[in-house]
């Protein structure tokens, strides 16, 4: 059949399989060679019969292997000529292992190419020049990699290679005259493609070196490089990529190097290398075979687009070899998506395809005018079909310009299609032979063109995706596509364009986009601007169907605007109106132009649903028609006519329906209608003047019912022109009607936002103040969340809605309340947080010109306070907002305001920080304020309290210590008989417990110690700081008495801290000049002389010291102490002998200011003159004073003694020993008289005699007596429980230790104390002992410190003093807080604890446990179960300070030292005693609950945490004395100890404690930690129990014991006869958390159930028992001895020895005589519930 002659004969599905054969085209592997072009038809032959004649087999020869490369290094010996370094990195270039690979090439290029250019760069150049070969070997590998970063650094070391002038010209020669065909073409193949690689850093290195050294031209110069013929390499790389890539990584062949040897004179080759072993990859390649295909074609196509473009730059006439490659078919299907096709699966090579195809476009126009017929079926048939978004973005320049370029490619395609038909089912394939030339004749075909169903498909898919992209293109599209090419079939042409058009709307293609609007509106345009052109089409064209084009072409006009507006109003095509109506004017408008009955069908269609039609999108419409279309045309006129046909309907129903008392959906549809046309025209309706002045009669008779309705229409209504009688009237309704506030002002507000509203429209009097006032209420109280914003929005637009007088009153309310919520949450009297930020929301929103009212006077320092201070005394949480609004606040007036008003707001922000300090109500505390004060620049002295109100408030303390057992402690304080303790009283204290006056002097401790200038200028507040730490010295020595400052909850740290920085602050400012009359100065000013010449230093002492001798107080006498230490320290002997010039003088009118100066003058180690006369005078004056006058005179001679009396350890004698004694013979003298002599006195007297002792020790006399008789008189007067009889009971306790401590070096005194030590140790023991340490006792930090010195003077107690109940009388003591009391008493309770358990010993062996109970001190389980309770729980039930507040390591040092001594009672005991012991322990239930838990806890061992090593530490041994409770680390380690002595004493417990974890991996961690750090010491310290055994308990005849320390064995043998009875004992590494293996060999006649009963036995005490292994060997020993004496076993458990209690067989039976072990008798009566004999059943009892 010819060519266009008709219908194909071949059927339709066969046309189909044709088709896509001619576009998949052939296998990647195998390119098919492009067929010769013949007119002639090649059809396959037939046989005479017709059938086709079978295949003939042909021979197919194998693929040539690629050549064998040999590397230049070994073939070339170029590895002995290049430096061996060089070498080393060359050969890593060669290897497989990528990491290999970039660190060899990381040092090429750093170690040798860079440093080209430094000192040595000739040399290296040279070594780069030889090595070229070897780099060109391996380049086109390296650029092929599938590693990035390998190409990457091949590429860049190739062109720094070029950028080397001799490694230059060397490399150019290499490639142009040495180097071979292959490893040119591979060299220049790979190169081209890696400057088109996937990666642009790679092909930007290599594309500038390629195109700066590479030519494709004829004329060459000599630094470019005249590319090879690379269209066969490009091709191989298109077409067979993974050949390609095998070809340029062969199997590398080791080259044989050896040199030959030399045998009996001949050269004797070397043997030839029989084997190639391949190295094994390193890793694998993580790059598939498609990512390589796909790697190695993108780099094809992007070298031929590069070919394309060099060529006709470089003035080149053809394509040459180029166009045989376009010719094939196989090319473009990279353009297609699909099987078997280059571009399957591959987005990136289709798109480089598309790319080739623009840069032929562009630059080959002319010379592939043959390749158009197989370019037409190619992107038509692949541009539709594309599903990747990046690749159409690519294609849609070079598709659109190829059909503008080749208009006839859809005749092409249908030519393609009609060539298929006649070939028949054969499909032989056949090309055009002239594809320049028109088809001669036009196929005429019933079946849509395949193209054309393509794109009809890709319309109704939106554009496959991409229709912002593609819509716009349409129209160029369909230009190009021939009129026959339609469905000739529908009603009428075009119908299946425009049905698969609105396709992608009714399937919703359009409704997932994202950018709804902007795709509707592409749609709209592409679809209109299809339908004119189809329309003139039609009317340009012949009759269809017997009807005209003119009629076809309005029919069809009609049918799509009704239809749009159908969709549009529907929703269904999302249009924004305006948009979507200015496309369609702009239809219109070329509808008019063309052809004005096109026109008018279009209008005709939109008109009446447009009129009936009220909604927002129909009026849109129709203003835009009217604003779109020019004046005095048609178009316009017909849109004017619309637009007042709309209004006037809108207006009468509205009017209708408000005068009416309708409601509902019709009142709201009719109202939202009058909104519509006012929002949508706007002014345009006041163009018409009738029109205008309806609207205004319909809005003002009906405003009322309009306000409660839709108060959006009156909002939009005045937003079009002022009305202010309306205006007013609508405000005045607002007020008197409440509900609408909430209804009607957001829309009003809404237009004053958008700046709506005319500026001149603005209320009238307080039309909405009433309104505003509940808005108000209602923010205050919180009834409506909606009454804030509505506020804010009504002050941020005040000038519309409130007069200025309403809009102040409005300020003034919130000022005031925003002072009150500001002042009620720094006193904590309440508040509230939300309703300060909404006060401050208002606030925020006034304009700043108001900053400098009155009203901003009164704001701005709460303002202040808000922003800087809230944040550091108030927990905002989230409620944070308000601080933000304040710190704005606050800057934008600084930023406004001028000097003046800053310093009047700052001078008001200063006074309330000052009364801020001193109130205790308030939660900032003076540190929080110094901070913000500091922060802010602001002068701090400025802030702190005035001298005068500091002064007053000192002067309203208590001007006496606190309770007289203080002197154990601090200096200078007086006998209880001087004063009276004052009781428990109430007073202000802030949340951290300080008072007025220590918020006070507490903020200028920071303040000086932050700025010292501010303290040298402000030194009289030193005495404050004294007194504040004289306070809390006294609260820390006793917190459970009642401070004049600090309440108990006050922070035991933070008074530590201030006490030191008032030590540094007094070391600071009291520093004295070296002038040598300053003392003279200050005592005689201090005396009542001149103080005019004084510095500020001697001005303050002296004035310190008239205050003093003024009132004559314990607190003003101890505050001049702690000054003239630091004054007196440095000074001189005869300056010190001014001061004390200066006591003396003060002696009689103020004594206790007298005291504090002689002492100060003591503790300086001064001494004076004066001083030694001082004492003498004292002394002597003793004598003088009778009995009767003890008590007041004689007590302060003897406080003014102790005073004067120098330290101990000083070389200054106290008095002369005659004086002493003279003075001693004065005290009997008063003792001896019948005048009762006051506690007091003899407190003071036993001070005294400590001094007195290292002068009186060589003298004999009654004195001695009398000191004993002092000291016990105050042991038995005395008690811990006693605060007042404890500071007696202290001195006398360093009397006897003064005493005793001389005893040791003075053999009289020895014998008078030796004989008096018993009963003193006694009397003192008693006190410790008899101690009521109950929970409700205070903590006292005297009493630790005189219970230390009691504990001090036990330790040389004898042990005739302790009994088995010592220790439950001093287990209290392990509670003390003091560390040092618990290191003393650990000593004196371990031995306690010996004592006891020696007594249960001795009571179980001898038989009488039944009348005493053996069982651990209930006081010590006691302490142990309650220690996490009481300890860590600083009150008792009552509320009040019951013990200090300890640290965690205080209390965990404490309940570790209580079970160190619970184990401390487990040693040298007896099995009986150590079974009732466990007994108890596994009844409490404290070592799994207390004791282990706290141990894992402290080493970290369990599955949360890291484990704490101690490989370094030696668990075995701890130092008690040693330990440090403040340090975690010393914990620790005394934890670890603990953790080893309870795996040696109680192991079983530990076990039982380890099992109850069903966790197996909290199992295996602790099993672990205990076998890497606890097992090995342990199993040590059994082996060297057994050794120290071995003369002892181990000790008998023929009896030995063997250790095997290596492999942790002990072997126990007896030898009986020369034969041996061998015990052995095999000790695992995880001991004791696994049993031990036992063995009992060479029996020597002994029967198989002896053996297990022996055995068995030392199971049970080694393992259940918690006995050590020598416990084991001893009851084995014992037993076999025994046996072989005679001694008949037990015949319950066939042992001699019990395992149990270790006893013999004593309970006989009186019917057969044999006896039993009580233990197991006893276990059988309970088993058996009787009580009759095992044997004989016999009745034992």
């Amino acid at each position: 059949m010819a060519k266009g002659s008709g219908k194909s004969s071949a059927s339709s599905a066969t046309r189909k399989k044709h088709a896509r054969r001619a576009v998949a085209g052939q296998d990647d592997e195998h390119p098919p060679a492009t067929a010769a072009k013949s007119g002639k038809k090649q059809g396959k032959s037939k046989d005479k019969h017709g059938a086709v004649e079978p295949r003939k087999k042909a021979y197919v020869p194998p693929a040539k292997p690629a050549p064998v490369r040999h590397d230049p290094l070994d073939a070339a010996g170029l590895a002995h000529s290049l430096p061996a370094a060089l070498v080393v990195v060359l050969r890593k270039v060669g290897k497989k292992d990528e990491t290999t690979k970039v660190k060899a090439l990381e040092e090429l290029q750093g170690e040798w190419i860079e440093r080209a250019r430094g000192v040595d760069a000739e040399e290296i150049e040279g070594s780069l020049g030889t090595m070229l070969p070897v780099w060109l070997h391996h380049l086109p590998t390296l650029l092929l990699h599938p590693s990035r970063r390998v190409r990457l650094l091949a590429a860049s070391i190739h062109a720094k290679l070029f950028r080397i002038p001799s490694v230059c010209s060397q490399l150019i020669l290499q490639l142009r005259d040495i180097a071979d065909a292959d490893t040119t073409e591979a060299v220049f193949g790979t190169w081209a493609l890696a400057a088109q690689d996937a990666d642009r850093g790679v092909a930007m290195a290599a594309r500038r070196s390629l195109d700066a050294h590479v030519s494709l031209g004829v004329s060459l110069t000599e630094d470019k490089l005249p590319a090879p013929a690379l269209a066969p390499f490009v091709q191989r790389a298109i077409f067979d990529p993974l050949g390609l890539y095998a070809y340029l990584n062969p199997v590398q062949v080791p080259v044989n190097t050896t040199p030959p040897r030399i045998v009996r004179g001949r050269i004797v080759a070397a043997p030839p290398v029989r084997k190639i072993v391949e190295e094994p990859e390193a890793r694998p390649d993580d790059e598939d075979e498609d990512d390589r295909r796909a790697r190695l074609r993108i780099g094809g196509m992007g070298t031929l687009q590069w070919l394309v473009a060099r060529t006709k730059a470089e003035g080149e006439k053809s394509l040459g070899e180029l166009g045989e490659i376009f010719a094939n078919p196989t090319l473009w299907t990279g353009l297609a998506e699909g099987v078997d096709v280059l571009g399957g699966g591959q987005p990136l090579v289709r798109a480089a395809t598309w790319r080739l195809l623009h840069a032929l476009l562009q630059s080959w126009k002319a010379e592939i005018q043959p390749l158009v017929p197989m370019l037409s079926v190619a992107v038509l048939w692949s541009a539709f079909c594309e599903p990747d978004v990046q690749v159409r973005g690519a294609m849609l320049t070079p598709w659109l310009t190829f059909l503008k370029e080749f208009p006839s490619a859809w005749e092409l395609e249908a030519a393609y299609r009609g060539d298929e038909g006649e070939d028949g089912e054969e499909g032989s394939e056949h090309e055009h032979e002239d594809a320049s030339d028109e088809p001669k004749e036009r196929i005429v075909s019933s079946e849509p063109s395949l193209a054309f169903r393509m794109f009809l498909q890709f319309l109704e898919l939106g554009c496959n995706g991409s229709p912002l992209q593609s819509y716009p293109t349409i129209l160029i599209i369909l230009s190009t596509v021939p009129s026959w090419v339609y469905d000739p079939s529908a009603p009428y042409p075009y119908a299946s364009f425009l049905g698969s058009f609105w396709a992608a709307v009714d399937g919703q293609a359009l409704s997932s986009a994202f950018e709804m609007q902007q795709i509707a509106a592409a749609f709209l345009s592409a679809l209109l601007e299809c339908t004119a052109l189809l329309a003139r089409r039609l009317r340009t064209g012949v009759l269809v169907h017997g009807e005209s084009g003119d009629s076809a072409a309005h029919a069809l006009v009609r049918e799509q605007y009704t239809r749009v507006w159908e969709e549009v109003s529907t929703g269904r095509l999302r249009v924004d109106p305006v948009q979507g109506a200015t496309i369609v004017a702009k239809g219109l408008a070329a509808l008019e132009a063309d052809d004005a009955g096109c026109f008018n069908e279009a209008w005709d269609a939109l008109a009446p649903a447009l009129a009936a039609d009220v909604r927002a999108p129909g009026l849109q419409f129709a203003k835009t028609f009217h604003e779109a279309f020019a004046d005095g045309t048609r178009p316009r006129a017909k849109a004017d006519e619309l637009v007042r046909s709309i209004t006037a309907s809108i207006l009468a129903s509205a009017r209708d329906v408000l005068a009416q008392d309708t409601e509902g959906e019709v009142l709201e549809g009719r109202v939202d209608a009058l909104l519509n046309l006012l929002e949508t025209f706007g002014e345009a309706l006041f163009e018409d003047a009738q029109l205008a002045q309806d609207l205004h009669d319909t809005i003002s008779n009906n405003f009322y019912k309009l306000a409660g309705v839709s108060p959006q229409v009156l909002a939009t209504y005045l937003t079009l022109g002022p009305d202010a009688q309306l205006w007013h009237n609508l405000l005045s309704a607002i007020s008197s009607r409440p509900a609408l506030a909430y209804t009607a002002l957001p829309p009003l507000l809404e237009a004053a936002e958008r700046g709506a509203f005319p500026k001149d429209l603005r209320p009238e009097g307080q039309a909405l103040d009433g309104a505003v006032a509940r808005l108000f209420e209602d923010t205050e109280e919180g009834r409506n969340a909606k009454a804030l914003s509505l506020i804010l929005r009504i002050v941020q637009h005040n000038e519309h809605f409130l007069s200025p007088s309403s809009f102040e009153t409005l300020l003034h309310l919130v000022v005031s309340d925003v002072c009150e919520q500001c002042t009620a949450l720094l006193d904590g009297e309440g508040g509230s947080l939300a309703r300060l930020e909404a006060l401050l929301d208002i606030v925020s929103i006034v304009s700043v010109s108001r900053a400098h009212t009155d009203l901003a006077q009164a704001l701005l320092p709460d303002v202040f306070l808000i922003a800087r201070l809230f944040p550091r005394c108030l927990d905002m949480g989230e409620s944070s907002r308000g601080v933000t609004i304040a710190e704005a606040v606050w800057n934008a007036w600084v930023e406004c305001a001028n000097e003046t008003a800053k310093e009047s707001i700052m001078s008001v922000v200063q006074c309330r920080l000052r009364e801020l300090i001193c109130s205790v109500t308030a939660k900032p505390t003076p540190h929080d304020i110094l901070l913000v004060a500091s922060a802010t620049r602001m002068n701090i002295s400025a802030i702190l309290p005035e001298r005068t109100y500091v002064d007053g408030l000192a002067s309203t303390l208590n001007q006496d210590p606190v309770h007289p057992i203080l002197a154990i402690t601090l200096p200078l304080v007086p006998p209880a008989s001087a004063f009276d303790v004052v009781g428990s009283t109430e007073f202000p204290t802030d949340t951290a417990g300080f008072s007025a006056y220590a918020r006070a002097v507490s903020a200028w401790l920071r303040a000086a110690g932050a700025d010292r200038l501010l303290a040298r200028s402000h030194v009289w507040m030193l005495r404050h700081l004294i007194i504040l730490g004289v306070l809390a010295d006294e609260f820390l020595s006793v917190p459970a008495l009642q401070s004049s400052v600090f309440s108990n909850e006050v922070d035991r740290g933070t008074l530590e801290a201030a006490l030191l920085r008032v030590q540094q602050l007094a070391a600071y400012l009291l520093s004295v000049p070296r002038d040598g009359h300053w003392h003279v100065d200050v005592a005689g000013a201090a005396a009542g002389g001149k103080a005019d010449s004084l510095d500020v230093v001697g001005a303050f002492v002296a004035d310190l010291v008239r205050t003093a001798s003024t009132h004559d107080t314990y607190r003003d006498a101890r505050v001049l102490f702690d000054v003239l230490q630091y004054i007196i320290g440095d000074a001189s002997s005869t300056e010190a002998d001014v001061w004390m010039g200066l006591a003396r003088k003060l002696e009689k009118t103020a004594p206790q200011t007298s005291l504090a100066i002689v002492r100060a003058i003591v503790q300086s180690g001064v001494e004076p003159p004066r001083l030694d006369r001082y004492r003498n005078e004292l002394a002597a004056d003793a004598l003088g004073i009778p009995a009767s006058a003890v008590t007041d005179r004689g007590l302060l001679l003897l406080r003014r003694l102790s005073a004067s009396a120098p330290d101990s350890d000083s070389d200054v004698a106290f008095l002369p020993a005659q004086r002493a004694v003279n003075f001693v013979k004065a005290v009997n003298g008063w003792l001896a008289s019948d005048e009762d002599m006051d506690e007091d006195v003899e407190s003071e007297l036993l001070g005294v005699f400590v001094h007195l002792v290292p002068i009186l020790q060589n003298v004999q006399g009654s004195h001695w007596e009398l000191m004993f008789d002092l000291v016990e008189n105050a042991f038995e007067n005395s008690s811990f429980d006693d605060d007042m009889t404890l500071v007696g009971l202290w001195r006398a306790i360093k009397l006897a230790e003064t005493i005793r401590e001389f005893a040791r070096y003075n053999k009289a005194l020895r014998e008078i104390w030796s004989s008096r030590k018993s009963s003193l140790l006694k009397l003192v023991k008693d006190l410790v002992t008899n101690e009521k340490h109950e929970s409700g006792v205070a903590y006292s930090e005297p009493r630790s410190v005189c219970r230390e010195a009691a504990l001090s003077l036990l330790q040389d107690m004898p042990s005739s003093l302790l009994d088995h109940e010592t220790l439950p009388q001093l287990t209290h003591l392990l509670a003390d807080p003091s560390s040092t009391v618990l290191k003393i008493s650990y000593d004196l309770l371990r031995a306690a604890a010996a004592k006891r358990t020696e007594y249960f010993v001795v009571e179980a062996g001898v038989g009488t446990e039944e009348q005493v109970k053996i069982e651990l001190p209930v006081e010590l389980m006691q302490f142990l179960q309650k220690q996490m309770v009481d300890l860590a729980d600083p009150t008792n039930e009552n509320g009040s300070v019951c013990f200090r507040p300890l640290t965690f390591h205080q209390v965990t040092f404490s309940s570790l030292l209580g079970w160190m001594l619970l184990l401390d009672l487990f040693e040298n005991i007896s099995a009986k005693v150590r079974t009732a012991y466990v007994e108890q322990l596994i009844f409490l239930d404290v070592v799994a609950t207390h004791l282990l838990p706290t141990i894992s806890a402290l080493l970290h061992i369990g599955p949360s945490g890291k484990p704490f090593k101690l490989d370094i530490w030696a668990v075995d041994d701890f130092f008690v004395p040693e330990a440090d409770p403040d340090n975690f680390l010393s914990m620790r380690l005394f934890a670890a100890h603990v953790y080893y002595r309870a795996l040696i004493t109680i192991p079983s417990l530990v076990r039982d404690w380890l099992t109850t974890y069903n966790d197996r991996g909290t199992q295996t961690i602790i099993a672990s930690y205990i076998s890497a750090f606890f097992s090995p010491p342990i199993v040590l310290s059994e082996f060297a129990r057994i050794r120290s055994a071995e003369k002892g308990d181990l000790e008998a005849e023929n009896f030995a014991v063997k250790l095997a320390t290596a492999v942790r064995e002990v072997s126990a043998v007896y030898t009986v006869d020369d034969q041996q009875l061998e015990l052995t004992l095999k000790i695992p590494s995880n001991w004791p958390l696994q049993r031990i293996e036992t063995g009992v060999s060479r029996l020597v006649g002994l029967p198989e159930s002896r053996r297990r009963s022996w055995q068995l036995g030392v199971q049970q005490i080694a393992w259940s028992q918690n006995g050590h292994i020598l416990d084991a060997i001893v009851h084995f020993k014992n037993n076999v001895i025994l046996h072989f004496q005679g001694q008949v076993e037990c015949p319950i458990c066939y042992a001699i020895i019990s395992a149990s209690d270790g006893s013999l067989p004593k309970t006989p039976c009186k019917t057969c005589k044999n006896r039993f072990h009580s233990y197991c008798l006893y276990k059988w009566f309970e088993s058996s519930h009787s009580s009759s004999c095992p044997l004989c059943r016999s009745d034992i009892l």
